[in-house]
């Protein structure tokens, strides 16, 4: 009788153990709600946080191109725009006596503007060689022109160099050439113009700006002074002794 007892316990509990038939077992039962498509849902990776003393990298805002033209000085016609636009204020400079504002990054193009003892700008943009900077022309809002950022009245904040690159048309050449029998030059920079007979050696390419003419065969004789600009020609037909000669085409 304990035999067949212990036959049908045991029997009993193997029945009660078995799983319903169709079903599958609760592990590998996938749990949808009702209208969802029941792809699985994943459980997203823990979050790291950084060592403690590191910094969390993150994006410089002046690195960042900006689209926008550029008003070129003395064109009043819009200019190529610069390839980004630098954070306000990332490069200054401060003048600690008078700088002209040219047309373009150097000496070949025009005069535009002037800025003052004292005065303080932010640079747009750079040359490409961070020598010459962008800056917005005094008293025009909305124009720009270039400074050069090695002159010695002139102070610099910041890395020019960090400045996005702009693009420019190149200067206009000028030229002055000697009508005279005489040897003339022109100062500042002594530009010898030699006499109409040796041409072309009295014709010179001379940058924007002003200039003193004075005869170097009459000791340097002063002769009149002459106002140069882009793309312009201007001949010497005076000599130091006040003699007018005909300047050939």
């Amino acid at each position: 009788m304990r035999i067949l007892a212990c036959g049908a316990l045991i029997a009993l509990l193997l029945s009660a153990c078995a799983a319903p038939a169709g079903t599958q077992p609760a592990a590998n039962a996938q749990q949808t709600a009702p209208g969802e498509t029941g792809k699985p849902t994943r459980t997203p990776f823990p979050t790291r946080r950084p060592p403690a003393g590191t910094r969390t990298p993150t994006v410089d805002p002046s690195a960042q191109p900006t689209e926008g033209a550029t008003q070129v000085a003395g064109t009043g016609t819009p200019g190529a725009p610069a390839s980004g636009t630098a954070a306000a204020g990332a490069v200054t400079l401060t003048f600690g006596g008078a700088l002209n504002v040219r047309r373009g990054p150097g000496l070949a193009y025009d005069t535009v503007a002037a800025f003052e003892t004292g005065q303080t700008v932010a640079a747009k943009a750079q040359d490409g060689k961070g020598e010459w900077l962008q800056v917005e022309v005094p008293n025009s809002t909305g124009v720009f022109g270039w400074v050069y950022s090695k002159a010695p009245t002139v102070n610099v904040s910041g890395d020019p160099l960090s400045l996005p690159d702009a693009t420019f048309t190149d200067a206009v050449p000028a030229y002055v050439r000697n009508c005279t029998s005489h040897q003339i030059s022109l100062r500042p920079g002594e530009i010898v113009l030699e006499p109409l007979a040796q041409q072309p050696a009295n014709r010179q390419q001379v940058n924007p700006g002003f200039y003193e003419v004075v005869d170097l065969t009459l000791n340097a004789a002063s002769v009149t002074t002459m106002s140069v600009t882009e793309g312009s020609e201007l001949i010497v037909t005076q000599d130091g002794n006040g003699v007018n000669y005909t300047c050939p085409r």
